[in-house]
């Protein structure tokens, strides 16, 4: 099949065999919404927790009679480490499609 055009490109002059035909040319246009559902669950873990001791403890005397009485303080480090993070899961494709737009090509 050969195409040759005018210089107008109104029409196109298709040959087949031995016939001559005039076409126009159109571009159809096709708009469509597509949405995709996305569903997010966050989360946190926590981890194994450890304490660690740093520093001297420091000792308070309160009184020493029959029986001895004291405070012991202590600075301490707790260490919890967490995890954060988020699972997607994706629903089903919504497509909807909007009225065809048809356009003359210049």
């Amino acid at each position: 099949m050969q195409y040759t055009s005018k210089s107008n490109q109104e029409y196109y002059e298709i040959r087949g065999n031995s016939e001559m035909t005039k076409a126009c040319e159109r571009v159809v246009h096709q708009c469509a919404k597509i949405s995709l559902p996305v569903e997010v669950s966050p989360f946190a873990m926590p981890g194994k927790i450890t304490t660690r001791c740093y520093g001297k403890p420091e000792i308070s005397l309160r009184e020493c009679k029959n029986v001895c009485h004291f405070i012991i303080t202590q600075k301490v480090c707790i260490e919890f480490p967490i995890k954060f993070g988020a699972l997607t899961e994706t629903k089903k494709v919504h497509f909807e499609c909007e009225k065809p737009d048809v356009k003359e090509v210049k």
